[in-house]
């Protein structure tokens, strides 16, 4: 199973919460160096760390984050996910309680193998915007510290909202590789679709005995931490930010199981960083053959196939939803236009086109899906693209043919049908989420199915989703 845990929202329990002035708000800061040594900014630094900061120097090009990511369950409590977070699973000890060094699991699998990123777009180390140089377990407040460099050049943005006092928040990624475990009925789970009734309908609930019904992850495998800025607001505070003096400063196995609702300033960022990469992929996909969207086109209403297609997170370009269109009503037309590439030309009107879900043709998405590999937009497809896995074909190269009044039509009509593919993405999760029966028409099992749900959600198929709405085909 793998989780992203929102930094924050736990609460402390028996007394916790509070030495000398600090409150488990995880949070993320910037930590300043003076000319006396490290500022201490919230009073309280673990020794451990405070012994570190003494002789580290920040990498020139990078500023560092002090980070506070979470505590043990037992003294914070759960989150407000219904997670919780033993200390066991935070901290290795040996039943002596002396600490595991060589553990796979807990705090320091932070230091082994995470990398920081911008809203979990994890899947490819090129894309972090940092690193974690150094994770700590503070023993007398029973949580995690980390130290991560960040390149200032790739995350000015952060470091000036750091600066100011604004809220850094984050959000890490882990596998729990042996499933998390119920609180109550103690059964465990590999994955969400086998979880417990108690799990999938009381989270975060008390039963009448006062059992807290949470998730417990036993051992948790850190590999992302990522980062989002919103506007501050006081209270929540920062933890500190570090600046050596003699460094030049200038000025992201996929989390597919819990739902992601990033910000939507943060969501556009990330499309404005990784669109013209999406766009490259898009110029090279592999197109659906000719002869084939003629023989659809032809004998299926378009509503029916353009749905079906949609249904795949299947996207046309112009050429191909052009022949599509025109297959209706002249198969010859649309074999001669597609054959000497001929499309329409880019159109400033856009006419409503309706893709209805209700009128998917599940015996059609058994055909159509031989062509999702190559042109699917849902993360399992297009991230094999991005990866390589799937090698790109030649570019696609259009000629634009002017001065045709049912082709400039047809350029209206396929704007409509952009923006309706981007609008009916939220449709599109709910579709796979109540009807079930729809996610394995092709044989994928049970288990590929959730993620494949939880990849409709992801910013990976966001992304490709919102920069196909806005590419311009050359």
């Amino acid at each position: 199973m793998i989780k992203r845990i929102f930094t924050g929202g736990q609460k402390p329990v028996a007394g916790w919460g509070s030495r000398q002035g600090l409150v488990l708000s995880p949070q993320i800061g910037l930590v300043k160096f003076g000319a006396s040594g490290p500022a201490v900014e919230l009073g309280y630094r673990p020794k451990e760390v405070h012994e570190f900061l003494q002789t580290y120097k920040v990498t020139p090009g990078h500023f560092a984050l002090r980070i506070v990511p979470m505590g043990a369950s037992e003294v914070w409590g759960p989150n407000d996910r219904g997670d919780i977070w033993p200390e066991s699973g935070l901290h290795p000890t040996d039943e002596q309680g002396r600490e595991l060094t060589d553990a796979w699991w807990g705090y320091k699998s932070f230091e082994k193998n995470a990398h920081v990123y911008r809203h979990h777009f994890n899947f490819d180390p090129s894309f972090s915007i940092g690193r974690i140089v150094k994770a700590f377990w503070d023993p007398d407040m029973h949580r995690i510290e980390l130290i991560a460099e960040v390149n200032s050049e790739q995350a000015p943005d952060i470091k000036e909202a750091a600066e100011r006092g604004d809220v850094i928040e984050g959000s890490m990624g882990a596998k729990i590789p042996e499933g998390d475990v119920c609180s109550v009925c103690y059964n465990r789970a590999l994955n969400r679709s086998m979880y417990c009734a108690d799990l999938r309908e009381h989270m975060g609930e008390l039963t009448k005995e006062g059992i807290y019904i949470g998730a417990i992850n036993e051992k948790p495998k850190f590999f992302d931490y990522s980062i989002v800025t919103k506007p501050a607001a006081k209270e929540s505070g920062t933890v500190e930010f570090l600046k050596a003096a003699s460094a030049k400063l200038s000025s992201a196995d996929l989390a597919y199981e819990i739902k992601y609702d990033p910000d939507k300033v943060a969501m556009e960022q990330m499309i404005y960083e990784y669109s013209p990469k999406a766009h490259r992929i898009m110029s090279r996909e592999k197109e659906i053959p000719t002869n084939y969207l003629v023989k659809l086109g032809s004998s299926v209403p378009l509503p029916v196939s353009v749905s079906s297609l949609y249904s795949l997170g299947i996207l046309l370009n112009p050429l191909e939803f052009q022949t599509l269109v025109l297959s209706g009503t002249n198969t010859k037309l649309a074999e001669a236009y597609a054959s000497n590439r001929l499309v329409f030309p880019p159109s400033k009107y856009s006419e409503p086109f309706t893709i209805d879900l209700s009128l998917v043709d599940k015996e059609l998405v058994q055909q159509l899906v031989k062509f999702a590999d190559y042109r699917s937009g849902f993360e399992p497809y297009f991230l094999a693209r991005w990866r390589g896995i799937i090698p790109p074909d030649i570019p696609q190269v259009f000629r634009v043919f002017t001065g045709d009044a049912l082709l400039n039509k047809i350029g209206s009509i396929y704007n409509g049908y952009r923006e309706e593919a981007l609008k009916n993405l939220g449709k599109l999760i709910d579709y796979y989420k109540t009807s079930p029966s729809t996610v394995t028409p092709f044989g994928i099992t049970l288990e590929k199915s959730a993620c494949w749900l939880g990849g409709l959600e992801s910013p990976v198929t966001r992304l490709y989703f919102r920069a196909f709405c806005n590419y311009s085909w050359k």
